[in-house]
């Protein structure tokens, strides 16, 4: 219920409501948590999944509203060279096979097709991983 407006409705950007973190913190945080991370595990191998398409208004969310977001996350990914495995490509053009109709949320199917593209992403990281060790 925290996120309704005084109507009861929902906050979205086309109500009066407005994004729980907009795009220039979105940008700094990034640069931060990428920084840290780097810091913690400065030889571990980093990915960035964006977020897959937000295909419907439903509740809080809003068709679309990822897009500004994977832009700047591509955009400081690509700046501090971290991978990147593009779910958002990856799900578009498969919506209809895996995501709930009218709903942001993918069923189980589509759990699993997204699954099996983050683990193929992670082992091709791995292979590469493995073999410049084994070069060296």
């Amino acid at each position: 219920g925290k996120n309704r407006n005084e109507q009861g409705v929902y906050a979205r950007p086309d109500n009066g409501g407005h994004a729980r973190v907009g795009i220039d913190e979105y940008r700094k945080n990034l640069n931060a948590l990428v920084a840290k991370l780097r810091e913690k595990a400065p030889t571990a191998t980093l990915i960035f999944a964006t977020t897959t398409p937000v295909s419907a208004d439903l509740h809080h969310y809003v068709k679309d509203s990822e897009l500004p977001y994977n832009t700047v996350a591509l955009e400081v990914m690509m700046t501090m060279q971290v991978e990147v495995d593009d779910l958002w490509s990856f799900a578009k053009p498969r919506i209809p096979e895996i995501q709930e109709s009218g709903n942001p949320h993918f069923h189980t199917k589509g759990s699993v097709v997204l699954a099996t593209e983050i683990a193929r992403v992670i082992t091709s990281a791995l292979d590469k991983r493995n073999l410049k060790m084994e070069m060296k």
